[in-house]
């Protein structure tokens, strides 16, 4: 189970992420990170807008964790 960590915060404000068409957690994760054990801990965070991990949709907003 995934470490559920607190999102990453600029200046008091959650990152975030809007996907994109042909996203998918792990090239999100990649992108973002350039690491895609990172996709564990997304969707952790995002588990509340997401059915399952490959449930994204165009437009949808992430919030980001913390590397």
């Amino acid at each position: 189970m995934p470490v559920v960590r607190p999102p990453a915060v600029v200046d008091g404000v959650p990152q975030v992420y809007v996907v994109q068409p042909g996203d998918s957690l792990v090239t999100i994760a990649e992108r973002i990170y350039g690491d895609v054990n990172m996709t564990g801990p997304l969707y952790a965070l995002n588990q509340g807008l997401l059915v399952r991990p490959d449930g994204l949709r165009v437009g949808q907003t992430l919030v980001l964790p913390p590397k």
